[in-house]
């Protein structure tokens, strides 16, 4: 990550910015710079009660937070249910501490003005959802980190080499360690269901699987002709036709009893 000036770059990003408030009479504060492991961050909040639009800074311009009173929504998640994804140019992948800001001044100017003069039950409505996926996430989140920590993909590693050992019980026991069964794959369910099956009933089962696929089915066999092309002269309409005897046989074959030839004027049936 290029080292830049955090302070300087989020002033020069500010002043880009104030201009467009100042014209719909919001008004800017700044917050506390923040310090923890990453370094510090600015943030910086621009407020016409009861809307304000806040954001920080890093390395670079970091999320946009839009709020109407209790109710908030990020930028992206915003632009996306407005249907505007395709327009906006914020937030924009350039390795560059402060083209942030111009990218969010497009996006204001062009295409938010539903949030700073629509009405304010579209704007909840839409927050309403984003607030709904964030405090999903944040349970997912928290779940995923309960998971790891206790060690269940250790304990179904082991159950998947219990099963195949067909120590059956003991996979069992494993099976009631289990904390979280909403995260278990489809084979991981099948190994706890058919261990739940017995030991004694699931071999019977297994060995039966096996006769089956070991088991030889044969298919009878096809008739011997050699079905070459007929060859014989036509005739004209109501007249008989011949076949050699070896039309339907060179010799590999049985020879037919008869031959049934369908000619312009009608059927004729003529035993060799």
């Amino acid at each position: 990550m290029p080292q830049y000036n955090r302070k300087e770059d989020f002033e020069l990003g500010l002043s880009q910015l104030i201009p467009f408030f100042d014209s719909l009479g919001f008004i800017v504060t700044r917050g506390e710079p923040d310090i923890d492991k990453a370094g510090t961050s600015y943030s910086a909040r621009f407020v016409r009660s009861p809307r304000s639009v806040g954001l920080s800074h890093l390395y670079s311009l970091g999320p946009v937070l839009y709020s109407i009173r209790e109710f908030s929504v990020e930028h992206t998640f915003y632009t996306q249910a407005l249907g505007l994804t395709a327009a906006a140019q914020f937030p924009c992948f350039v390795d560059d501490s402060v083209s942030g800001y111009p990218a969010l001044l497009h996006d204001l100017e062009n295409l938010l003005s539903p949030f700073f003069s629509g009405p304010e039950d579209d704007f909840v409505a839409i927050a309403k959802r984003y607030m709904q996926a964030q405090q999903q996430q944040h349970e997912d989140d928290s779940r995923d980190l309960t998971y790891h920590a206790t060690g269940e993909d250790r304990l179904k590693a082991r159950a998947r080499e219990l099963f195949r050992q067909g120590r059956y019980d003991e996979v069992l026991q494993i099976e009631a360690q289990i904390r979280f069964p909403e995260l278990l794959t489809e084979s991981e369910r099948k190994v706890f269901n058919l261990a739940g099956i017995g030991g004694d009933s699931f071999d019977m089962v297994k060995a039966s699987a096996t006769a089956r696929r070991n088991q030889k089915v044969l298919a009878p066999p096809l008739p011997c002709w050699d079905n070459h092309p007929f060859l014989f002269t036509t005739r004209h309409a109501g007249e008989n036709g011949s076949l050699p005897r070896n039309v339907c046989s060179t010799g590999s074959g049985p020879a037919p009893a008869y031959v049934l030839l369908s000619l312009a004027g009608g059927t004729t049936i003529r035993s060799i």
